[in-house]
């Protein structure tokens, strides 16, 4: 966890006219507070930019708020639910089933023919559907497992041939 601490000059608040310690935490509260809303903007700029189509889970990832005690203070932190998923982009961790974009079997790789949504993601109701339709999961060499679409009898051709319209769940790569 990153802190940050500042030094207080008490005599240029004197002459800035602030002389009470009442006006002393208040002003002091109002600057630990816009830090740290400055802070949280930097946050969402830099996934902005380092994110590939970012939505708004992503964005809206980081808040701040002001902490009781003596000393003016304030957390940035990470909502909960967004942390485990950002905790894998920064930290480069290896992906489960059941972290953030992956199913209960894998990590989810789109099919060439995948409809995806405006942030280049599997909508979250696909698989599912397709599971209601018929299609079902299929081992393949290792531990992946490929969700095949009904009307196709077996795993698509790997080398590249042949029209694809899976969903493949496919092992972390080590």
């Amino acid at each position: 966890m990153a802190s940050t601490r500042i030094r207080l000059d008490v005599s240029a608040l004197r002459r800035a006219g602030i002389t009470k310690a009442k006006e002393l935490r208040s002003a002091l509260d109002e600057a630990v507070l816009y830090l740290a809303a400055c802070a949280r903007k930097r946050l969402r700029e830099v996934a902005a930019e380092v994110f590939d189509r970012p939505t708004a889970f992503t964005l809206d990832a980081f808040r701040y708020r002001k902490l009781q005690g003596e000393a003016p203070a304030a957390l940035v932190y990470v909502l909960p639910t967004a942390a485990r998923y950002l905790a894998l982009v920064v930290f480069e961790g290896e992906r489960r089933p059941g972290d953030p974009r992956t199913v209960s079997r894998g990590i989810l790789v789109p099919g060439r023919d995948a409809v995806l949504d405006r942030f280049g993601n599997l909508p979250r109701s696909q698989i599912s559907q397709a599971e209601a339709e018929g299609a079902r999961w299929v081992p393949t060499q290792g531990n992946a497992e490929i969700l095949i679409l009904p009307g196709r009898d077996h795993p698509p051709d790997h080398r590249g041939g042949g029209r694809r319209r899976d969903l493949r769940a496919e092992a972390p790569l080590l």
